[in-house]
Parts: structure tokens; C-alpha cells; sequence
């Protein structure tokens, strides 16, 4: 059975979607969460102490989930005003350099990730105010980051075969669905 890599990228690329609109989703309900802690407060007069852990809690996928979506999109900060003067062949390796870089950066968080969340969960580390355990949301930082990973992988994939095709220099450059220019 042969595995095609451009659809398993075209899948991993759909869970980047989705874990992109569960953060979306989760900016939501702290921007909620955050409302409700306002009126309790200054309405009510009773502020609603689990609000801290829970705002605290949702920062982490916010954080985490959608950095393999902004990659994907390539909406990661970068300094354009040298490497949009290049030819497309040197800024292809330039972006197999950096994506090896930020892959090696990707694989530490997402070791120290799951440490974190194995030490976490061991120590029986728990919140400050709604005394729930935390190993849970800092293994969010290790799905993260392994997504991330295969995000760099799939970038550096696409890069490696654009230079390997022949005739590539030659054409005009247009926008990709990710954002990259393509020629």
C-alpha cells in the first residue's frame, strides 16, 4: 500500500485547521470568562475566584495549539527586507535552514512538555484557587509542539522537492494557499 505525502500533509494540515478553531474557540470563552469576572465584580460586588485558574488554564492551548496553523500559514515573524530581494532557489534553502532550526527548537518544547506534564502529574500539581490538576494543561505544550514539528517537517518536505523540480526559477511567482510565494 503507498502512502502519498501530499495527502498526509493535506491531513495534518486539517488538524492544524481544527486545533487552530479550537483556540479561536478558547479566546472566546476566556474573552467570556473574563466579561463574567467583570460584572461579578464591579456589578455584584462577589468576583468569581475560579476565573484566575480558568483564564490561566485557557492560555496555555491559545499558546500552543495554533502554533503549528501560523507555521502553516507561515505567519511566524520573519525579516523580509533582505530575503524578499533574493531569487526563489536561495530563499527555498533559506527556508529548509530555519525550518531545520525551529525544528530543533519544536523537538526540545516538546520534550520539556511532556516533562513538564509528567512532573505535574506525579507531584499532583494542582491550581490555586479551583484545586484542579495541571499536568493535563501542561501536556497541551507537548501536542503543540509535536504538531509544530510536523509542521516544519512538512515545510522543509515541500521546500526540498520545489528545488529538486526542474524549471521552477523560470516561472512567475504566485501566492500559495499557505502563504509562501510559488513559482
Amino acid at each position: 500500500m503507498k502512502i502519498e505525502a501530499g495527502k498526509v500533509f493535506q491531513r495534518l494540515e486539517a488538524i492544524h485547521r481544527f486545533l487552530a478553531l479550537v483556540t479561536g474557540l478558547a479566546v472566546l470563552l476566556l474573552l467570556s470568562f473574563m466579561l463574567y469576572e467583570v460584572l461579578m465584580r464591579y456589578m455584584i460586588g462577589k468576583p468569581a475566584q475560579w476565573v484566575v485558574d480558568a483564564s490561566e488554564m485557557l492560555m496555555w492551548p491559545i499558546t500552543f495549539l495554533a502554533a503549528a496553523y501560523i507555521a502553516q500559514m507561515d505567519g511566524h515573524i520573519r525579516i523580509t527586507l533582505i530575503v524578499e530581494r533574493l531569487r526563489q532557489k536561495v530563499r527555498r534553502v533559506l527556508n529548509i535552514i530555519t525550518s531545520l532550526l525551529a525544528l530543533g527548537f519544536s523537538v526540545l518544547l516538546l520534550w520539556q512538555g511532556l516533562v513538564a506534564s509528567l512532573t505535574a502529574r506525579k507531584s499532583h500539581t494542582i491550581t490555586s484557587t479551583a484545586y484542579l490538576p495541571m499536568w493535563h494543561i501542561s501536556l497541551v505544550i507537548g501536542i503543540g509542539a509535536f504538531f509544530l514539528c510536523l509542521q516544519f517537517i512538512i515545510s522543509i518536505a515541500r521546500d526540498i522537492a520545489w528545488l529538486r523540480s526542474p524549471g521552477k526559477e523560470e516561472a512567475p511567482e504566485t501566492p500559495s494557499v499557505s502563504g509562501r510565494t510559488e513559482a
